[in-house]
């Protein structure tokens, strides 16, 4: 019934591009590839200056799993004066969900190129990367960002601690503005890379910013005590939790202060 209302538009609706892709979406709709492919192609012959057509036709290869030619289509597509970032990161988008982050990245690294460090092209890039099990490149992207959204100086940091990069999420983690956020994700990165002193003097700096109820937090300090063989300053912050999960661990922790003490 679409297909048809849109026949019936004649050459009025034919001379609107938003006909053509109207037409494509409902031949899609109904299964039928090859005819939703013609629309766009008719559509994009007919209206050149119109990339939205051009930007369709390489979603629809993705959607078909052609991610060869959506590649090669979509590197032209980029090649017109009239792209932009925003076609690069829908593009790579495309991409990225169909598992082709490989192809994803390489738009975007091409995209940066010769537009320079823009927030969304750093940000779609740090995301494909993680897809493709790449997060310190995930972190890299997001440092970059950061410089232009200090905002996400929390992901790159996260990002690097996925890559076992700890110095460099250190360094990230100190350019977050948040100060409880810095502080919970700068006690777990130092737990993580097990200098437990700098874990524990953190302390005051985690009651300062309103973390100290957090039974999450509270392990971590005490984990972090026990590991120095502060043993009272580790009951100290088992002491309240009362968290299912924590306190499970927290009933670990003190069977093993206890076997210390007992010299077990």
């Amino acid at each position: 019934e679409g297909i048809a209302a849109l026949d019936r538009s004649g050459e009025v609706g034919a001379s609107l591009p938003g006909t053509w892709l109207l037409r494509a979406q409902a031949h899609e709709a109904m299964g039928n590839s090859d005819n939703a492919w013609a629309s766009l192609e008719s559509g994009a012959l007919r209206f050149p200056d119109q990339p939205d057509l051009r930007r369709q036709q390489v979603f629809l290869l993705v959607r078909l799993g052609l991610f060869r030619e959506a590649r090669s289509r979509g590197e032209s597509l980029l090649a017109r004066p009239d792209a932009d970032a925003d076609d690069a990161v829908a593009i790579s988008e495309a991409l990225r969900r169909g598992g082709e982050t490989r192809e994803a990245i390489t738009i975007l690294e091409a995209a940066l190129l010769e537009e320079g460090d823009d927030r969304d092209l750093l940000v779609q890039a740090a995301r494909a990367s993680l897809d493709d099990g790449q997060p310190r490149n995930a972190g890299r992207f997001l440092e970059r960002a950061a410089v232009l959204d200090p905002a996400l100086a929390l992901e790159s940091a996260e990002a690097y601690r996925r890559g076992g990069d700890l110095d460099a999420a250190l360094r990230m983690n100190g350019q977050v503005f948040d100060p409880a956020a810095k502080a919970r994700q700068r006690l777990g990165l130092l737990i993580e890379a097990e200098a437990w002193e700098r874990a524990v003097a953190l302390e005051d700096r985690l009651v300062r910013v309103g973390l100290a109820d957090d039974d999450g937090i509270a392990y971590g300090l005490a984990y972090s005590c026990f590991r120095l063989g502060d043993f009272g300053g580790a009951e100290r912050w088992l002491r309240d939790i009362s968290d299912p999960a924590a306190f499970r661990r927290a009933t670990e922790l003190r069977q093993a202060i206890a076997a210390c003490e007992s010299g077990a």
